[in-house]
């Protein structure tokens, strides 16, 4: 009761300043409210007798019955700090002990944030992708489908029947600026830069790519250029460059876009510029061709093994949700691929997990001395 006690006291005198604020020079409620005068009348005052003492009571009576309208400002302002403090009486124990409170508020920001990637993946997971037709001539899906998965995530996927190779594009927002992951396969009349400025607004473009392959960048001319556009071309001297990778392959770099700071690990082993970018925000690897359910060209074999050994060491330290590759070349049934075309009905899911990459890492290494050709569940190893 103390505490509430010292609690009123202290909001009667933040709030009766405050409710005088208003008022200006010429109101008739200034006599003893204007600090000049109190000191003035202080200055002045001897008690040393009753009825000097009377006399100050008097002043103050006057004073108060002056202020007695001023006085009804505060009436609901006190019911509401009353209120405030019948509140904090409810549960003495619950006030007292703000580590708890804290730890409380923390379990409910992570459970919060399990909720929001378990909902992201589910919704990438079950997104039913433009996939081509028997026939492109009667094929009538729009040049690419764009799904905001939130989180700051989107994904483009391209139309099949104007690219075979049909790549997925991915953006990652932040308040400043985004990132373009990957241009796609499609080089003239594509509308991506205006589809990618329309999710940006005024906000800095970045382009960066998975590695240097065609399909991954046929489009880096329609954003050559372009006012507040940044374009990093795809090569390892660049990754180096914009990611502060000094030695690699085996360095691991960052970029900073302000409220998430990029992972970037290399990967050569597909492609020597090959890099996966691991999002802390959406707990998502975006990891190009180095990894997607489909065929896994590999071009060096032994620097694709060390490519697995850093990407899975990267998840024993850190949390992924989804590894998001380039492609989708596998169908429902596991361990068969869609043959090459421009049709593919019965695409398998975008999303890999981290049981995928454990089941591509130990048949990699079993494979590294014959490099056979190994069919498994999500995957085809080509050497």
């Amino acid at each position: 009761m103390r505490y509430l006690l010292e609690l009123s006291v202290f909001f009667i005198f933040i709030l009766i300043p405050n409710s005088y604020a208003h008022r200006g020079t010429s109101d008739e409620h200034q006599m003893l409210s204007d600090p000049a005068r109190i000191d003035e009348a202080l200055e002045h005052l001897e008690l040393e007798s009753p009825n000097e003492n009377q006399g100050v009571c008097r002043d103050l009576v006057g004073c108060l019955t002056q202020k007695q309208a001023s006085l009804g400002e505060l009436s609901e302002q006190m019911t509401l700090i009353t209120s405030f403090m019948a509140q904090l009486s409810q549960d003495e124990e619950l006030r007292r002990n703000t580590e708890r409170m804290k730890e409380m508020l923390s379990e409910c920001r992570n459970l919060t944030t399990d909720q929001q990637l378990a909902e992201l993946v589910t919704k990438i997971d079950n997104t039913h992708w433009i996939h081509g037709s028997e026939d492109c001539s009667e094929n009538e899906d729009p040049e690419m489908q764009v799904e905001r998965m939130g989180m700051g995530l989107s994904i483009i996927r391209q139309n099949k029947c104007m690219t075979t190779e049909a790549p997925f594009l991915y953006i990652l927002e932040s308040e400043d600026k985004i990132m373009l992951v990957d241009t796609g396969d499609i080089d003239e009349g594509s509308a991506l830069y205006e589809q990618v400025r329309a999710i940006a607004g005024d906000r800095e473009i970045v382009v960066t790519h998975t590695h240097a392959h065609a399909d991954h960048t046929a489009g880096d001319d329609a954003f050559r250029g372009k006012e507040n556009c940044t374009l990093h071309e795809a090569s390892v001297e660049s990754n180096q460059e914009m990611f502060g990778i000094e030695d690699w392959p085996k360095e691991i770099g960052s970029f900073d876009m302000g409220d998430r700071e990029l992972q970037i690990i290399p990967v050569p082993g597909h492609e020597g510029s090959s890099i996966a970018i691991y999002d802390p925000k959406s707990k998502t690897m975006l990891t190009g061709d180095i990894m997607y359910p489909g065929r896994l060209y590999i071009n060096n074999y032994p620097e694709f093994l060390s490519s697995l050994d850093r990407m899975k060491k990267f998840s024993e330290e850190n949390e992924v949700s989804a590894y998001l590759g380039g492609h989708v070349e596998m169908s429902t049934t596991p361990g068969q691929d869609i043959k090459w075309g421009n049709h593919a009905p019965n695409e398998r899911s975008l999303v890999l997990r981290n049981s995928d990459l454990d089941e591509l890492y130990e048949a990699a290494y079993e494979n590294s001395k014959k490099r056979d050709y190994v069919a498994l569940d999500q995957f085809i190893i080509y050497p």
